[in-house]
């Protein structure tokens, strides 16, 4: 077995400054298999963990990301789920398997990539069978590593949740991982899409993807006043709210009755004060969303083949330019930014 390794972390003695480190391989248990990886995608999440990194709070050998591609290249005595060779990609969260979470709030933060769980942003892991589905057929690594936080949070709100209808309309802001893939889940189930971004450039790309309507938030600021023309006043049945702060009360103007918004992505602030008047008036229904389970992420695997999504990939760096793809997720991507180890 391979002993020594290298992986991207943060460096304990200098904030926010990304560290390659080399570190040595635990034996392989009976329950584990190896992964040797070859792609990792980033999430804006892993930013929030870089600014937030406390290396008291943090294992010694400690990875960012959380969303990997990789291949099994040795297996434990006990493992039935797998084999050498399998092509696979891990869950989100370590012990959420499937269903509605109702463990402990410790366990809620059992994250790869976050100061209890070390990340994938490594060289070879060794894996519980329990955090790994096989990757889509129809994908090759560098898409397959995609799927764990962003397709899943996608999925989560529109299908498991929200039950997505044919002929609904879908307001979903940003252009990122998360915002490309809904639009995808949501055309794919014949939803009316309107995308919202500041970039005007992104949104074309969005359009080209099969959006409906796009509305450049910095000519129309007031974007819910354009959602509720678009929809002859009736509001939108979901909305993908990535920003929150001041904006989550656009989203409640812009919402239908009884429509649905989804509580994903914290741009703006964490805080704000919220107009109660839309709540009382439409009977909203307001979700946080926080990725899902691996069930969820074995449904999307089942979309994505059926339907041949293609998930869409601003850059590919490699294994060495981590610190410049970092750069470029905090200045924000069209969808999502790749690690290619084999570069």
């Amino acid at each position: 077995m391979l002993k020594t390794i290298k992986q991207w972390g943060v460096n304990p003695d200098r904030t926010n400054e990304l560290l390659q480190i080399e570190t040595t391989l635990p034996a392989l248990g009976e329950n584990q298999v190896l992964v040797k990886v070859n792609a990792v995608s980033l999430n804006y999440r892993d930013l929030l963990e870089i600014n937030n990194f406390d290396p008291k709070k943090t294992p010694k050998s400690y990875a960012l990301a959380s969303d990997m591609a990789g291949e099994i290249i040795e297996i434990g005595a006990n493992i039935s789920q797998f084999t050498v060779g399998d092509k696979v990609i891990n869950s989100f969260f370590s012990e959420w398997i499937n269903g509605h979470f109702h463990g402990k709030l410790d366990h809620i933060i059992e994250t790869f990539g976050s100061s209890k769980l070390s990340g994938v942003l490594s060289e070879y892991l060794i894996l519980s069978e329990n955090h790994l589905v096989k990757a889509p057929k129809n994908l090759n690594d560098i898409e397959s590593s995609t799927l764990a936080c962003a397709a899943v949070t996608a999925w989560q709100a529109l299908i498991e949740i929200g039950h997505l209808k044919a002929g609904e309309t879908v307001v979903i802001q940003g252009t990122g991982g998360v915002a490309t893939f809904a639009l995808q889940f949501a055309l794919a189930h014949g939803a009316n899409c309107i995308v919202l971004s500041r970039d005007e450039h992104k949104l074309q790309k969005l359009s080209h993807l099969g959006a409906f309507h796009a509305i450049n938030t910095t000519i129309t600021p007031d974007w819910h006043n354009e959602v509720s023309k678009i929809t002859h006043e009736y509001g939108a049945e979901h909305i993908l709210e990535l920003i929150s702060g001041e904006n989550l009360n656009k989203s409640l103007s812009a919402i239908s009755f009884h429509g649905k918004i989804y509580i994903i992505g914290v741009l703006s602030s964490f805080e704000t004060q919220i107009n109660i008047q839309p709540m009382l008036f439409k009977r909203p229904q307001l979700h946080g969303i926080g990725v899902g389970s691996k069930q969820v992420l074995q449904d999307v695997v089942k979309a994505i083949e059926l339907l041949n999504i293609k998930p869409v990939i601003d850059r590919i760096y490699s294994f060495d330019e981590i610190p410049e793809a970092f750069k470029h997720l905090k200045k924000g991507a069209l969808g999502k930014i790749v690690i290619d180890f084999n570069q």
